[in-house]
């Protein structure tokens, strides 16, 4: 426990009061309470959901072993619209993984 919560002065907890506190919350944060807070959320938008979809697709490239499937996957992304600038797929400490890729067409907004 002191391994998770270093920050936490252990000696100024109860244990038997965070036990019943765990409990407490346990019966209130049940499977049911956790459906109901989730059906009044508010709901997305479909374009929302479409960019939310684009935007996992691209992050989920960086991820790939090859250079190569990097340009497959950009190739098969919205009708082949990005070309890759630059790309790495050895990730180091500080340094992840990851690529650049531009636009293919389009115009270029005034500056």
């Amino acid at each position: 426990l002191e391994g998770n919560f270093k920050d936490v002065p252990m000696d100024k907890i109860n244990p038997l009061a965070f036990w019943y506190y765990l409990e407490a919350q346990d019966a209130i944060k049940n499977p049911s309470w956790k459906r109901r807070i989730h059906r009044f959320m508010p709901s997305l938008e479909k374009e929302t959901v479409y960019g939310l979809h684009d935007a996992l697709y691209m992050a989920q490239l960086a991820y790939v072993d090859t250079v190569e499937e990097v340009q497959m996957g950009l190739a098969d992304y919205d009708g082949a619209k990005y070309e890759l600038v630059y790309c790495t797929t050895e990730g180091m400490p500080r340094e992840p993984a990851h690529f650049l890729a531009i636009k293919k067409e389009g115009t270029v907004p005034a500056a």
